[in-house]
């Protein structure tokens, strides 16, 4: 065998056996997001799930998500839904994660105690590989606020991928 073969072959397998030992000991890497589609969307209500700190209380569940426009310019409309559908990359595949939604906004005047909100955090289960979303939806004429409104998604406090919207009145 060449000498420079049975380098390659070398480096091939203990590159294998380091990446097999390390997913066999439950290491988990998550190193960033793919943004597939961001924009304006359309999409079915499924259910409503309450969450004490998001403006009003509940967040929508969505389903049959259908991306309209490819913009990061929203008319403040009642009706308009935005946001992005994304892949967090990492390793191993199909692995689950804990990954925060942070949503960032100019200011809501949150109906429930008139205190003005600047943004809520969640977290979610993501298995690495598999496409996600999250958005926002105008059901209430106070969430008509114009300025920058941010998404972003982290993993153990890391930033992966933020998308701004400029929201602007008509």
């Amino acid at each position: 065998m060449k000498k420079g073969l049975f380098w390659l072959i070398t480096l091939v397998l203990a590159v294998s056996c380091w990446t097999d030992a390390s997913l066999a000991s439950g290491t988990v890497e998550v190193w960033g997001v793919d943004v597939i589609n961001f924009g304006t969307y359309s999409a079915e209500i499924q259910q409503m799930e309450d969450i004490t700190h998001s403006p009003g209380g509940r967040r929508r569940i969505v389903t049959k998500t259908r991306f309209l426009e490819e913009t990061t310019r929203i008319p403040a409309v009642l009706g308009t839904r935005f946001g992005f559908r994304y892949v967090v990359n990492g390793i191993p595949k199909k692995e689950n994660v804990r990954i925060r939604i942070r949503k960032i906004y100019p200011g809501l005047k949150d109906p429930r105690n008139d205190k003005l909100l600047y943004s809520h955090e969640y977290v979610k289960e993501h298995e690495i590989g598999e496409v996600y979303g999250t958005g926002y939806g105008f059901d209430h004429d106070w969430e008509l606020v114009p300025g920058e409104w941010v998404f972003q998604l982290l993993y153990e406090g890391k930033i992966l991928g933020e998308i701004s919207f400029e929201v602007y009145k008509p």
